[in-house]
């Protein structure tokens, strides 16, 4: 939310393969203001560059996962040797650019920022981000088999050691460059995995995983409900793999986003295949039975 205006931020990165990985990342702006009280036919939207502290790109990056918090959007970064996430201040660090300048930086009229950036407990796959609990969620993807194997939900997946879950504080006493972070982790989690959000519903936590297998299988956004409260250590304990639901979504399933507006959760969702699609579904008709 911003001066009254209610947003959906997409996040994209440049493919090597077309020739657009020096150009980093992107955030488009969607003005959503109007989506939950009438049929909106046109959205307006802005795309905004992301570049470092010296107005130069970030080559590479991949921003496979976003989240906003108090104005600041958090943008995980997995390119080898970096597993950190950094930040954007959205009200001091975004920039209208000169025309000059737009074209040294590819003709975007609005670039953001970095301000800083902390050590991530793992890589970073995905990030998201706990409202009850406050506390970041991060992700590593982990494929199953080779690249062009036909995927299973199956129990070899599952046991994958790379299929890393994990909560943690910021502030838990590390520092920005620290890898001292108060976290926790519930083994096994699932593999492919793109995104993940947690809430508390009730007495329970309740925690959404989605998982990608390509362009052409459906994906999955696997419910995890963990029984207890959120607390040091498991959530709930260990998962059964055959008793957590599972809903199949379109291909191409990414990362995931817990909004609350007008006394109403819901849970974002973006695919990345094909025409991209960004939706939003009730939390409370996401929960398990």
């Amino acid at each position: 939310h911003s001066n009254g205006r209610r947003y959906a931020l997409v996040s994209w990165y440049g493919r090597k393969d077309e020739g657009y990985s020096d150009r980093g990342g992107r955030i488009s702006f969607v003005d959503i203001t109007d989506l939950h009280h009438k049929i909106v036919s046109e959205f307006f939207y802005s795309h905004v560059l992301l570049v470092d502290e010296h107005f130069c790109t970030l080559p590479n990056i991949h921003v496979g996962g976003i989240e906003q918090v108090n104005g600041v959007l958090h943008v995980a970064d997995s390119r080898r040797g970096q597993q950190s996430i950094l930040e954007f201040d959205i009200a001091s660090d975004l920039f209208r650019l000169s025309s000059e300048m737009m074209d040294s930086l590819y003709g975007y009229r609005y670039v953001l920022r970095q301000s800083s950036s902390f050590h991530s407990p793992t890589k970073p796959s995905f990030i998201s981000y706990d409202i009850d609990n406050h506390e970041f969620v991060v992700g590593t993807y982990a494929r199953c088999g080779g690249k062009f194997r036909i995927h299973a939900h199956s129990e070899e997946c599952f046991n994958q050691p790379k299929n890393k879950l994990i909560w943690f504080e910021k502030d838990g006493g590390g520092g920005p460059n620290s890898t001292d972070f108060n976290t926790h982790s519930c083994w096994h989690y699932f593999s492919e995995m793109q995104g993940a959000v947690s809430a508390t519903v009730g007495n329970s936590t309740i925690v959404w995983v989605s998982s990608s297998y390509g362009a052409i299988a459906h994906s999955h956004l696997h419910i995890v409900n963990a029984s207890t409260p959120f607390e040091r250590g498991c959530l709930g304990g260990d998962i059964v793999l055959d008793d957590v639901p599972v809903l199949r979504f379109p291909a191409g399933l990414e990362d995931l986003h817990i909004e609350e507006s007008e006394d109403k959760r819901y849970i974002w969702m973006t695919t990345e295949f094909g025409t991209r699609v960004v939706f939003a579904t009730q939390l409370v008709d996401l929960l398990p039975c």
